[in-house]
Order: C-alpha cells, then structure tokens, then sequence
C-alpha cells in the first residue's frame, strides 16, 4: 500500500507537469505565473528591452553629376586688362609711313587720320590658341575701318575689319587668299560715328568667332581653310589695332584664355554644324 501511494503522488505530480506544457504550447503562462499582456497593452507600452521601431527613411538626396565639381571648378580665366586708360604702357605707335598721331584722351586711345593708316601694336606676347579679345571701338570721324585688330591663329594671322571698303564691310582678312570683302564671312552693317560698339574676336582649334555688340558677325571654321593678313596690315602683328583714312578711338582692351568647357563647347558647336550641313 505504501508503494501504491508514493505512486499515486507521483502519477499525480506528472500529470500537474503535463498540463503546465500543454498550457504553456497553447499560448498561456507557466502555471503560478501572471497572464502575459495583450497586444495593445504591448504596443502601448513595450518593455525596455523591446526593440525601437524603425524610424522613417530619410530621403534620398540627389546624387551629384560626376562632372558637377568640374563645372564648379571650371570657373572662366580672368580676364588681362592690355590698355590702363591712362598712358600707351604696354602698346607701340605702328610705323605704317604716314600714320596719324596716337594720344590718350577720355580714357582711350585716339588714332589721328593718317595717309593711309594709323594705329598701335602691343608689346607683350599674345597667345596663339584659345583666347578671347575685347575692345570698344567708335568711328570719330571719317568713311573707312576704324578699329581693325589683327591677330593670331595657331601660327598664322588674321585681321577683323570693321567698316571698311567705304564704311560697312565687316569680316576677316584673309580667308583661303580672299580678303573681307570677298570671302563668306563678308558682312555689311552700318557704324554711327561717336558711337561705341564692343568688338569680341574668339580664336580656338575648331574656329574663328566674331561678335559686335550682341551680333555674331563671324563663324568661319579653321580646318580645311588658310588665314593671313593683307601686307598693309602686317606691322600690326602679332596684336594690333589699326584705322584706315579714319580717325578711331579704342578703349577697354582686355584678353583671356579660354576654359576647357569653353573650347569643348565650341567643338561640340561646330561638330553639330559639320553634321548638319
């Protein structure tokens, strides 16, 4: 009988074990223990030890163009100022025979008529390739070119003259042996005296550029094509600016070297034109 009862006790203690597994498995606590919370008690206030939920995403920022810090970096030469509107520093009175006096007045340089040119030529050294030129020219009086510039491209020369052959032509001296009267940049426009207008001459591997004002007057493409200078003009090399019969005044004289996205935009340019022709 003893026996019998140490094993009822036992039997009874597994059962007891038994039924706290069974109610464990299905979802309740240890037997003794508290009922855990529900879900909204859980989400209500989570224990320490539960993890945060995620936070937000934050938005992506835009991704910077490969070439962005190139473009930030890529800021255009500053310009070289060639004339300090005060003395001919810098710049010679050109020996054409003839020529007219050059002073100093208001700020520009004043090229008297001469029999038949007059003008300045500058001292330094300018550069052959991608660069920019800027003047203001005014006719003060007279029918004839009044700020032509000569200039170089590669190792050649050229010329832009503004007003000539009676007052109008515009364009470059020479194209392939063809002065500015008689080459495909040959333009006509017509220049008021005491009045100034801005001249921009752009030389790169692929072009020569010409604008005055806002009015691109050149586009002429280099390759394929020979430049050089009528001989009347060729003491104004390698940087001058001359009037024919003419007096002429010049001011704000200044030059630069052109970016590299610059000159790359200039070949894209001319490429498309090549392409579309």
């Amino acid at each position: 009988m003893r026996r019998s009862g140490q094993y009822h006790r036992g039997a009874v203690l597994a059962l007891g074990s038994i039924s706290c597994m069974l109610f464990s498995f299905a979802g309740c606590g240890p037997c003794g223990a508290p009922a855990p919370k529900s879900a909204s008690q859980q989400n209500a206030s989570p224990s320490k030890s539960s993890p945060e939920a995620p936070k937000a995403a934050k938005a992506e920022e835009p991704a910077e163009s490969p070439n962005a810090s190139a473009v930030k970096t890529d800021a255009a030469p500053a310009w070289k100022e060639l004339f300090d509107g005060k003395t001919l520093t810098g710049w010679k009175i050109t020996k054409f025979g003839n020529e007219g006096a050059v002073k100093i007045e208001d700020g520009a340089i004043r090229m008297e008529k001469g029999n038949d040119m007059s003008g300045v030529t500058w001292a330094g050294k300018p550069p052959q390739e991608d660069f920019e030129l800027e003047l203001e020219g005014m006719r003060v009086s007279g029918t004839d070119f009044f700020c032509t510039t000569t200039f170089a491209v590669g190792e050649k020369f050229c010329s832009l003259v503004v007003g000539g052959w009676g007052g109008r032509v515009v364009g470059l001296s020479s194209v392939d042996g063809y002065d500015a009267s008689e080459n495909p940049t040959t333009k006509t426009m017509t220049f008021k005296e005491k009045q100034w207008y801005r001249v921009r001459i752009r030389v790169t591997e692929k072009a020569i550029q010409a604008w005055i004002d806002d009015r691109e007057v050149v586009r002429q493409t280099r390759e394929g094509h020979r430049f050089s200078t009528r001989y009347e003009v060729n003491l104004s090399k390698p940087l001058g600016i001359a009037t024919w019969n003419t007096v002429g005044a010049v001011r704000n004289i200044r030059l630069r070297q052109l970016s590299a996205e610059e000159i790359a935009t200039v070949k894209n340019e001319m490429k498309d034109e090549e392409e579309n022709f």
